[in-house]
């Protein structure tokens, strides 16, 4: 399954539904500025079902992501789902892989 959607804005982002195992859901270049938990766990979870050079991936290249809170779910709780995160970039320029779990501690 390959899915991509443009100019979206994640108040209004779809609830996707489905096997996203080997999915490659294209969400570059929109208007995200929050990676949120309830809308992206379960898809990821099912794309880490299998190794990374084959599971699927949610590519987020240019993506203007808040740093904060919010990706705590990920960064601190979640970080064997971070391989499926193709491109997450927080504050202009912070990869979602290079950010340190322990920053995440009082969220």
């Amino acid at each position: 399954m390959d899915v991509a959607l443009v100019d979206v804005w994640l108040a209004v982002f779809p609830r996707l539904k489905g096997n996203f195992t080997y999915a490659q859901v294209n969400l570059e270049n929109n208007k995200l500025t929050e990676f949120r938990e309830d809308v992206f766990k379960s898809m990821l979870q099912q794309m880490t079902i299998q190794p990374p050079a084959i599971g699927g991936q949610v590519l987020v290249t240019g993506n203007p992501f808040d740093c904060g809170c919010p990706l705590a779910w990920l960064i601190r709780d979640n970080q064997i789902l971070l391989p499926s995160v193709k491109n997450g970039v927080c504050g202009g320029f912070f990869r979602f892989e290079d950010l340190n779990p322990d920053a995440y501690g009082n969220c």
